[in-house]
């Protein structure tokens, strides 16, 4: 099981509010402090719960990949590009195939918005309006097909 900020805090000798500061915006915690909240994190084995991190942040932590068929050899190289630049910054990746089906993926493109940070569609299928609608709600990347920003009258 893994440590909980409660147990960090108790380790370090502050309250769990402080050393969730430390860890999430060192800058408004002193020096000393942080650092004995980074020392006790690292002792414990301290990781941010992702889920709980995503409730204060408002982020998920996600980005959803979709391709119109994974059995294509361009799309795995795709993914694992995507998935590569993700972890550096600390994202998980989730995968879907749309099976080449238009409406499957205007499904993919809602399902997955609530869940993710941004989207990547490769190749879409869909319509441009679809795209704009799909791009209101969550950060879109078009790999394949360009579709213009739109302009306000």
């Amino acid at each position: 099981m893994r440590a909980t900020i409660r147990e960090v805090a108790r380790a370090a000798g502050v309250s769990a509010s402080t050393a969730s500061r430390a860890l999430s915006t060192p800058d408004v915690v002193r020096s000393i402090t942080r650092e004995r909240v980074l020392r006790a994190a690292r002792q414990l084995g301290y990781a941010p719960h992702r889920a709980a991190r995503g409730l204060a942040t408002g982020r998920t932590g996600n980005l959803g990949v979709i391709v119109p068929d994974l059995a294509n050899p361009v799309f795995p190289s795709v993914v694992r590009g995507v998935q590569a630049r993700a972890r550096e910054s600390d994202h998980a990746v989730f995968l879907a195939d749309s099976d080449e089906d238009p409406a499957a993926e205007v499904d993919l493109l809602r399902g997955l918005a609530k869940q993710a940070d941004g989207l990547v569609l490769c190749s879409p299928r869909a319509t441009e309006q679809q795209l704009r609608q799909a791009a209101a709600h969550t950060p879109l990347v078009t790999a394949g097909a360009y579709v213009c920003p739109a302009t306000s009258a």
